[in-house]
């Protein structure tokens, strides 16, 4: 199995790199309007840098659905003798990869009732983001 940031590293080096930004949002939540979001935030990140007198580079977006192997993932939970094994190993992971990567953005959409508040493990990654995160950046 592969991740799909694994796939492109492995076609698009240059594509893929240390992430600046840890995005935590609900799969069943409007994916254009994620990606409309993250371009005003790449549009931000990128006028901040130059307001510091500072050179510009990319925001660097992790994504749970592109960065986990999801086949590897759910073949975690299909073995019961390991199964609370796979998920310590995932909440690590959330820690660690919000300790290394120093924005956290929470999706609030839709604005007037977020999905996000409903599902546990966005609540979780919230606040991991509260605990670990530098900066946590919501987003509407």
């Amino acid at each position: 199995g592969c991740s799909v940031a694994g796939l492109m590293k492995r076609s698009f080096p240059t594509a893929v790199g240390h992430a600046t930004h840890y995005i935590i949002h609900p799969w069943d939540s409007s994916f254009g309007r994620l990606v409309g979001m993250l371009s005003t935030l790449e549009e931000l990140y990128r006028e901040t840098q130059l307001a510091r007198g500072e050179s510009p580079r990319s925001a660097l977006f992790w994504i749970d659905i592109f960065a986990i192997d999801q086949h590897l993932h759910l073949e975690g939970y299909s073995d019961a003798s390991k199964l609370w094994f796979h998920r310590d190993e995932l909440l690590r992971n959330v820690r660690s990869c919000l300790e290394a990567i120093p924005h956290a953005c929470v999706f609030m959409e839709p604005a007037e009732a977020p999905l996000l508040l409903e599902r546990a493990w966005c609540l979780y990654e919230c606040m991991q983001a509260m605990i670990y995160s530098d900066k946590l950046h919501i987003l509407q």
